[in-house]
């Protein structure tokens, strides 16, 4: 039901004058995601990297495969950082 996930999806939404009682209900939301799974993925990516890179203080650049990039994070220095991914299928 989250309206940046709908974004995400492709669905027209004015954030700035979102109201989530008027906006699609959870049935439609659930049903965009279950069609469209890649967005899912995206999602939970900008979720996970938003975490890490505010929480910890360390932001893993796009263009610098293998390179991190630190600073202080609610944590203070975090000093290691691993990325593990788990394969579907």
């Amino acid at each position: 039901h989250d309206p940046i996930t709908q974004v995400l999806a492709g669905q027209d939404i004015n954030l700035n004058e979102f109201d989530h009682h008027t906006g699609p209900d959870a049935l439609h939301c659930a049903m965009i995601i279950a069609n469209n799974p890649y967005t899912a993925a995206k999602v939970f990516h900008f979720i996970i990297c938003t975490i890490i890179e505010e929480l910890m203080g360390i932001t893993v650049p796009k263009l610098r495969k293998g390179s991190i990039l630190q600073h202080q994070g609610i944590f203070s220095i975090v000093e290691g950082y691993v990325g593990t991914v788990e394969a579907q299928g």
